[in-house]
């Protein structure tokens, strides 16, 4: 995991926006963020690779969109362990950022598939600028990032084509979240190989069928130890895990915490 931090100026309280933080990102397979009821937005474009944000439902930003989560919203995202992302961001605050999504009619849309490079490279840039005053990179910045939301809200339609195959696959998974999915039940759902099924799913959302099924089972165990007083081996079974040790190892390995230990964070 590499990061390249841009230095960013003290801006003065009552500009209508203000960087806090910028930068590129070379992720890495453990590259995760997550920030409750986060204190800024984050606006992020994927140079390459493929991710997840999780949402009311998970969305799966990759090589040429733009994604953004607002201020005052959980920020949960991360990297796609076989083709982590590389990416370059702002996180910002200020009153110009609800205004521009709420006048562009973005505030429903998280992701955008519209290459905004340019935009970030050029805020990057007035960042570190010794040309102008501060007065003037905070005015210079707020005209760029308008820029950016008109190009997204010009975009907002355009959607990289999800096939009815990778659908198909999705549909099933998500009405068999209890059960165990193998590959051979999905491939012949749209009757093709294994390996096709897996590449035709992981082109749409950027993630195999085996680790979104496993990642949606995690996070319904996360729900169960949060609000339910079922024990860990009932959690397993009722997954449809083989056996609680497995279910705890697994858990583990992809929150960071046992489930006794995350029960009682």
């Amino acid at each position: 995991m590499k990061e390249i931090f841009v230095p960013c100026p003290i801006f003065d309280k009552d500009e209508p926006i203000i960087v806090h933080l910028a930068g590129i990102s070379y992720c890495d397979k453990n590259y995760r963020i997550y920030r409750p009821n986060s204190s800024v937005a984050c606006f992020e474009y994927v140079i390459s690779g493929a991710g997840t944000i999780v949402k009311d439902k998970l969305l799966h930003p990759q090589e040429g969109d733009t994604y953004f989560l607002l201020e005052g919203d959980n920020h949960e995202y991360f990297s796609s362990e076989d083709s982590p992302w590389t990416k370059i961001w702002i996180n910002v605050s200020g009153p110009l950022i609800t205004s521009l999504i709420n006048t562009y009619y973005l505030h429903n849309r998280n992701i955008v598939h519209c290459n905004t490079e340019k935009y970030f490279r050029e805020i990057h840039s007035l960042l570190v600028s010794t040309e102008y005053s501060l007065k003037e990179i905070a005015s210079k910045i707020s005209i760029v990032f308008h820029e950016m939301i008109q190009a997204l809200a010009a975009n907002r339609d355009t959607n990289i084509d999800i096939s009815d195959d990778a659908i198909i696959i999705k549909n099933y998974i998500d009405k068999n979240i209890y059960n165990q999915i193998n590959i051979e039940d999905l491939s012949k759902l749209i009757y093709k190989t294994n390996e096709h099924a897996i590449r035709i799913f992981k082109k749409a959302y950027g993630i195999t069928p085996y680790k979104y099924h496993i990642y949606n089972k995690i996070k319904i165990a996360e729900n169960m130890l949060r609000d339910t007083d079922l024990s860990v081996k009932e959690i397993a079974l009722t997954l449809n895990f083989c056996d609680e040790h497995y279910f705890s190892n697994l858990f583990k390995f992809k929150t960071g915490k046992s489930p006794k230990e995350y029960r009682y964070l």
